[in-house]
Formats: C-alpha cells, sequence, structure tokens
C-alpha cells in the first residue's frame, strides 16, 4: 500500500508510557518503510509527563504485544522523536530516516508547561459540577474520534448525564459549558475559522454573531441566556394554535416561569432566585412528584430567597403545553 508513496510522516502525540499502542504504530511503520525502501519522517512532540523519569523493566521478546515491546520499560522518558531514533537505532538500523525537532521544549517540562493545547478532563468535570446545573451531572473518560479535527487522536472528554429531564436546560447547560470553556481555557478555544461574508458556522447555528461576541466579550451566562432566547415568547403564542394533544391541567400554563428580571446578582457569579409559591408553581412535574415536592416545608415557603451559583430561569414547557 506503499507503492505510489516517497515519505511516510509521523505526527501523532505519545503519553510517556509504553502501553500507548501508537508507540507499536510507529515501530511497525518503520518497520515496512525499511522493507519497502520509504522515507520516514517523524514530528516530534513533548512527552506529557517529562522526558527526564525512567521507571519499570522491559517486557521479554516472548511476551511482546501491540501494548508492550522494543525493550520499552513502563516509563520511558523520551520524546516520539528519541523514540524513533532509538528504533532506528536498535533495530531499523538502515532506514532512511529524519526527526523534524521541537524549539523551546526542555526536558523536565510537563505537558502544561509547554503551552501547547490541553484541557484536563478530570479537572473540566469538576468545574462543571461546580456550576450545578440543574438536572445533570458529569463524568470524565478517554476516547478516539472518529470523525472531526482531532480523528484518531487520543483525547479527554467530559461526558454528560441527565439526571432529571424535568428540571434538565439543554441550551442554558450548553451556553454555561461554553461560557467556562472561554473563562478557564481561553488559549485553547478557538472559533472555526470557516466564515462565508461576516458569519462563522457557529454564527449560522446560534442564529446570528452574537454568542461568538458576548463569550469572546466575557458576558455571563445569565446575559447570554437571555439573548439566545429572545424571540421565544412571540413563537410560544403562535405555536399553542398548532397543538392537537389536550393540555395537561396538572402543567403550568406558559408565561408563568420565573424570568431573568427576577434573578438579582450578588458578589461574582453567585446570584438569589425568589421562588414563588410552588403550592401555584407545579412547574413541569407530574402530579405525584409536585405532591411529594410540595410537602417539603423548604421548597414552599413562598417568595424565599435561594442562593444558587448561577441562575435557573425555567425554560419553555413541552408539547403539551400552549
Amino acid at each position: 500500500m506503499l507503492e505510489n508513496l516517497e515519505v511516510l510522516v509521523f505526527d501523532i502525540q505519545d503519553v510517556g508510557s509504553r502501553c500507548y499502542t501508537y508507540l507499536y504504530t510507529l515501530a511497525y511503520s518503520m518497520g515496512v518503510c525499511l522493507g519497502q525502501g520509504k522515507s520516514f519522517i517523524v514530528l516530534d512532540r513533548p512527552n506529557p509527563i517529562d522526558g527526564v523519569g525512567v521507571e519499570g523493566g522491559h517486557i521479554p521478546e516472548e511476551s511482546s504485544s501491540f501494548v508492550g515491546g522494543f525493550g520499552l520499560p513502563h516509563r520511558y522518558g523520551l520524546t516520539i522523536g528519541e523514540y524513533a531514533a532509538y528504533l532506528k537505532g536498535e533495530y531499523f538500523t538502515d532506514i532512511e530516516f529524519e526527526i523534524v525537532r521541537m524549539k523551546g521544549y526542555t526536558r523536565e517540562m510537563l505537558f502544561p508547561e509547554t503551552g501547547l493545547p490541553w484541557v484536563d478532563g478530570e479537572q473540566l468535570r469538576e468545574r462543571l459540577a461546580a456550576l450545578n446545573l440543574p438536572g445533570v451531572t458529569f463524568t470524565s473518560t478517554f476516547f478516539r474520534p472518529e470523525f472531526s479535527k482531532h480523528k484518531g487522536k487520543s483525547c479527554q472528554e467530559v461526558i454528560i448525564h441527565v439526571t432529571d429531564k424535568d428540571i434538565f436546560q439543554p441550551l442554558y447547560t450548553a451556553l454555561s459549558m461554553l461560557w467556562l470553556l472561554k473563562r478557564d481555557y481561553p488559549e485553547h478555544l478557538n472559533w472555526r475559522e470557516d466564515w462565508e461574508g461576516d458569519y462563522s458556522f457557529l454564527d449560522r447555528l446560534a442564529g446570528g454573531s452574537y454568542l461568538r461576541e458576548m463569550v469572546d466579550a466575557g458576558k455571563d451566562v445569565p446575559e447570554i441566556y437571555e439573548r439566545a432566547i429572545r424571540g421565544c415568547d412571540d413563537f410560544m403564542e403562535i405555536r399553542k394554535n398548532y397543538l392537537y394533544v389536550p393540555l395537561n391541567p396538572a402543567q403550568r400554563p406558559c408565561g408563568s416561569c420565573p424570568s431573568i428580571k427576577e434573578l438579582y446578582p450578588l458578589k461574582g457569579h453567585t446570584w438569589i432566585l425568589r421562588v414563588p409559591d410552588r403550592g401555584t408553581f407545579p412547574g413541569r412535574l407530574s402530579q405525584k412528584r409536585f405532591a411529594q415536592r410540595k410537602s417539603s416545608a423548604a421548597q414552599s415557603r413562598a417568595g424565599r430567597a435561594v442562593k444558587v451559583p448561577y441562575p435557573v430561569p425555567c425554560r419553555p414547557c413541552p408539547g403539551t403545553v400552549g
């Protein structure tokens, strides 16, 4: 499959551990290029857990596999370019080989110290959890995308788990996540450069440039959300003329939600939400769940001020409400 190639270029970030399978993709690729007389170029990248520490013993040849081999200890203290040079010197001595070296890298650097794009998934999960967004929790894990700009790379991800669909607000949650990424990781959040005239693809998704501009300007989530829902009331008035599913009497009529104007800012990003009497504000709860919640004295006290890290305005009602 390399017949029509003159050179093969390897440009993949490693993780500093011999269990990472791309180390062996690199080794086998070098072996194939050597066998077919092809040149091999490695674009060097930092060892994310530093290029100093070495730990563990090597795996015997009879026990080698795609997650361990080529004489590597558990932690090998090499950059991916240095590892390739090691493979050439010890295993593929006759290969035509070149390393494109890094600039500004020193061996003791951990990945965050390089200033290269990197978001720690667990740290992001903790910061998202601290927002106390309604009806949702977050977990962190690793995955390898099958498409888009990070295709084939080992990435960290944060998974969204809806824990209560009755109070979960997808739009408000998405805006909060975007706001947090811009606030805490501004050097890593770059808008896609796919402009058509004055609009990017994000602008078309949002229905205008306001979202990108407000996030870049550091506006708070409530202000962004208020702009994002502009025109919703007008649509709700039109929408109710076309609903054929009967209304559920247990659900409130649209328009009884607490509005953004009922939210009063305190210090930093703490807000107060004035909670109406739960006896007249069942929201989207079923009758059974409404009765259960109404029995709670903490939630049935009319006009009680409740501190929440971010405002939690109610989202528009589902399809059974006009």
